[in-house]
């Protein structure tokens, strides 16, 4: 899982970074720590990625310390419009 979601990321369209609200109560990302996440590394502690569930246009990830975080799925990138969704879960 974790080469597919690189080889995927490594496309990065240009999409734009929108960070939601994040989920149980946790501090919501900076704009410098969204765009840490988009070079997938985990904001918190630098480390890879690692892909999860996905649903719709979402997937989530976390990095071998378990932070993890909802982003928008790598393949919905492709489509030419969609913005970077992420947030702390």
């Amino acid at each position: 899982m974790k080469e597919w979601f690189r080889k995927i990321f490594k496309k990065k369209p240009n999409m734009n970074i929108v960070i939601t609200d994040s989920c149980n109560n946790k501090p919501n990302l900076t704009q410098k720590e969204a765009e840490i996440l988009w070079n997938y590394k985990c904001p918190d502690c630098g480390g890879d990625l690692y892909s999860g569930p996905s649903g719709g246009m979402m997937t989530n990830v976390r990095c071998d310390k378990g932070h993890r975080f909802n982003i928008t799925n790598p393949e919905i990138g492709d489509i030419s419009g969609t913005p970077f969704f992420c947030q702390r879960i």
